[in-house]
């Protein structure tokens, strides 16, 4: 089962907004006509659009879902958070190994999108917001996994996660600390020099922050591996920490988690220098 973070306000405003965003592909001239389009009554539609509805009944957004042209993963994603609005007590989901890279309107793209502020940390490569095109498709030759369709739609899709973080409304306030192995890996590459310039690109234009952990500082506690810290503003003061893994990544609510995911951010980022200065070090060390 693919996983989901589990606060009930949050997982029917996920609902509402990826509703939303399929209904209005269809440009139906009114609320009655969705309705008939959907064999339900147009006040049921209309609460479920609006956000009146608290808790969903699974099966019923699961085929709205998929009347509206929702592939059958995005609906199965609905369905289950549909199930967890009747629920109170979770703490976090584990999301299956292999899920591939969100699109804009699965509710994983939208928690994304959703997001006013993203403190990141990444182990081993370039945090996928900031990746070129080059670099994605040099990702996706490392790691096809035979399937002919999915790698393709791996770029295009991080391609439309950056055009709608970065172009299409207000860009997150945004840290990302890099594991300087990350850049070592490409550093004799043709990689190298246009991944650098698009991320310092990405710091003029939109205020980010990013930031290189030395290798010369030796072992550190950011090395048990990456995670993403996510803050909204609906629901109000709401926080997700996101942890992947190559046994599924884990969505986490619970808040001693997040502390400690902040706590270990703070810390690291100490550690760190500037994309700009690491850069220019490199040069004057290259020059010498």
């Amino acid at each position: 089962m693919t996983g989901m973070p589990s606060n009930p306000r949050f997982d029917a405003w996920v609902i509402v907004n990826t509703l939303n965003r399929l209904y209005e592909k269809h440009d139906f001239p009114s609320l009655r006509e969705g309705a008939r389009f959907l064999v339900m009554h147009k006040d049921t539609l209309a609460r479920a659009l609006d956000g009146t509805t608290k808790q969903f009944d699974p099966s019923r957004v699961q085929g709205m879902a998929i009347r509206l042209g929702a592939p059958i993963g995005v609906a199965q994603q609905l369905f289950e958070l549909a199930a967890q609005t009747h629920v109170t007590n979770a703490s976090g989901f584990q999301e299956s190994p292999g899920t591939s890279v969100p699109a804009k309107d699965s509710p994983f793209g939208l928690i994304e999108l959703a997001a006013k502020r993203m403190d990141v940390y990444e182990e081993g490569l370039v945090n996928g917001l900031l990746q070129t095109r080059e670099y994605m498709e040099e990702l996706v030759r490392v790691h096809h996994d035979g399937a002919p369709r999915r790698p393709l739609n791996s770029v295009e899709n991080k391609l439309e996660r950056q055009q709608l973080a970065f172009e299409e409304g207000d860009p997150p306030e945004m840290r990302v600390i890099l594991n300087e192995q990350s850049l070592l890996r490409i550093a004799n590459s043709a990689l190298y020099e246009p991944q650098i310039e698009h991320m310092l690109g990405l710091i003029e234009r939109y205020g980010i922050g990013v930031y290189i952990l030395p290798v010369a500082k030796g072992i550190h506690a950011a090395y048990m591996g990456s995670f993403t810290i996510m803050g909204f503003d609906h629901p109000e003061g709401f926080e997700l920490a996101y942890v992947p893994s190559i046994a599924g990544a884990s969505w986490v609510e619970d808040t001693s988690l997040i502390g400690q995911c902040r706590t270990l951010f703070k810390v690291t980022l100490r550690e760190c220098i500037e994309l700009g200065a690491y850069v220019n070090a490199d040069k004057r060390v290259a020059e010498i």
